[in-house]
């Protein structure tokens, strides 16, 4: 019933319904992890703790080479980017990582596609070394990305400023 609903039930189910995946073309789901801190250049001795702004920075960036990587130049002239819809999860006991539906576009075969990832995600200032790709998507996936567990604050893990469909 959703009258009874809580805010963060009303919440996944509106966003389940909306991410579809089986109108996307060919979608993977993926894992990315981040590095949790690194030295600090500007105060030697101090650490960079990984904060959720720069995760989602940091995922901005990815998609950035990710989709020149696939695009070259028409990402940037026409703006084409993949079909993404990206979560952020992880709190003070669980890691910060990112779970992600990324369609694959019919120009790239599987193994381009996860050479791709991977090498766009070793650019990246924070990308550590466990990604996880598996093909052939479905709504499954997006139920599993919008489970409440390991979310800070529900409504605030979907990543609506990297996502893209």
């Amino acid at each position: 019933n959703m009258i009874s609903a809580s805010p963060d039930a009303i919440f996944q189910t509106t966003v389940r319904e909306w991410v579809d995946l089986r109108k996307w073309g060919n979608p993977y789901a993926v894992t990315l992890t981040f590095k949790q801190s690194m030295p600090n250049d500007m105060l030697p001795g101090h650490t960079l703790r990984l904060e959720q702004q720069i995760a989602q920075q940091n995922f901005g960036y990815f998609m950035h080479l990710f989709n020149e990587s696939l695009f070259g130049n028409l990402a940037k002239r026409h703006r084409m980017k993949v079909n993404v819809f990206a979560i952020l999860e992880g709190s003070c006991t669980k890691h910060l990582h990112y779970h992600a539906a990324i369609d694959c576009p019919k120009h790239v075969t599987d193994e381009q596609f996860r050479q791709k990832i991977n090498t766009c995600w070793s650019k990246t200032w924070w990308g550590n070394k466990q990604v996880h790709i598996v093909n052939s998507a479905n709504n499954g996936w997006v139920k599993y990305m919008t489970k409440f567990r390991d979310k800070e604050i529900y409504q605030e893990s979907v990543d609506w400023i990297n996502s893209n469909f």
